[in-house]
């Protein structure tokens, strides 16, 4: 079975319809964010490859950035919850607060599309390191998809 990938348009118009059955009423299935505050994580967090914003390198789960890349973009298997990321992508951290529902699910929408458009390997994650254009566009899906799922979607 093929990873699912932004590059893929089947796979990221699956994963558009899915972000356009987000409700602000969705109960999350785990974490503390609100629906509106995760579409404002995942907007923030897109900034990072199209290279708005530079978060410091973290750790994840005290692993290598190769070894992390590698579970996260290879394994198929669910990310882990409560994993907290750059501040600059935590709307109670940092990051962009929550205001008009619509316009934030759209936000999330323009980004992806520009991620699709922009992405390149001028930007590491802070978790995982250096990352190719192919890396970012899976890293995009599957980002989504981990919060999409949070939420029931």
């Amino acid at each position: 079975m093929a990873q699912k990938t932004l590059a893929n348009p089947p796979d990221a118009d699956a994963i558009f319809a899915r972000l356009a059955r987000l409700t602000p009423e969705a109960s999350r299935q785990w974490g503390t964010m609100t629906p509106n505050e995760m579409l404002c994580h995942l907007a923030d967090a897109f900034r990072t490859p199209l290279g708005e914003q530079t978060p410091k390198p973290m750790s994840v789960l005290g692993l290598p950035a190769p070894v992390a890349k590698w579970l996260a973009l290879s394994v198929p298997l669910p990310w882990p919850r409560g994993v907290k990321g750059a501040p600059e992508s935590d709307p109670r951290r940092g990051g962009t607060k929550p205001a008009q529902f619509e316009t934030d699910r759209e936000r999330v929408v323009t980004m992806a599309r520009r991620l699709m458009a922009e992405a390149s390997d001028a930007h590491p994650h802070p978790m995982l390191g250096p990352m190719t254009r192919a890396d970012w566009l899976r890293w995009g899906w599957l980002h989504m998809d981990h919060h999409l799922r949070q939420f029931g979607v």
